[in-house]
């Protein structure tokens, strides 16, 4: 089975579901992270993902270059996300659920915020449009131009509102640095 991407969406175009299963596969890191950028959650994001997989799949023939396959379904994953939110008719970033996915944090009994939440109220004070770009930035490691394709945009412009955002949080979270210097950030235990 071929492993070049262009390849196997030329295959996944025929009807061949293993190479689309393989398209995914690669895939699903970013499209997580664009679909929780957007709905701020785990099992909502992890529906978009399947829900905008399904209408890939469908449209796939619509798709004139196999080479672009990447942000065209990026852009389907953000439109699945933002409808999701229209349907629900709610919004609550949790990036506190995101990181203890990522770094397999054991949640405690709490009655003060922790940095956690506090860097989640700070991202959720991003615009849409910024906080996908920090979320596959920093998240996912995708560079600007993959960024720019999702939102639709120049990596000059991603670049831009990267540099704002980090601005921005820096300045929102000034007062964690001396916290965060004294934990360490992959077990989240005060050193």
């Amino acid at each position: 089975m071929p492993e070049d991407l262009t390849q196997l969406v030329a295959l996944a175009r025929q009807g061949n579901a293993d190479a689309y299963t393989r398209i995914l596969t690669r895939m699903e890191r970013a499209g997580l992270a664009v679909a929780y950028a957007i709905v701020g959650e785990r099992a909502q994001a992890q529906d978009v993902l399947q829900e905008a997989a399904w209408q890939a799949w469908q449209h796939l023939a619509d798709l004139h270059e196999p080479a672009g396959f990447p942000g065209w379904f990026l852009q389907i994953v953000r439109r699945k996300a933002l409808d999701s939110i229209r349907r629900h008719k709610r919004y609550e970033f949790a990036l506190r659920d995101w990181v203890d996915f990522r770094l397999q944090l054991q949640p405690t009994d709490r009655t003060e915020d922790t940095p956690h939440d506090l860097v989640g109220r700070a991202l959720s004070e991003l615009d849409e449009p910024t906080r996908v770009a920090v979320m596959m930035r920093y998240f996912d490691a995708q560079s600007a131009q993959a960024i720019a394709a999702v939102l639709d945009c120049t990596p000059a412009a991603v670049d831009m509102r990267l540099s704002r955002a980090r601005a921005q949080l820096r300045q929102r979270l000034a007062p964690l640095l001396p916290t965060l210097a004294q934990r360490d950030l992959s077990t989240g235990v005060a050193l």
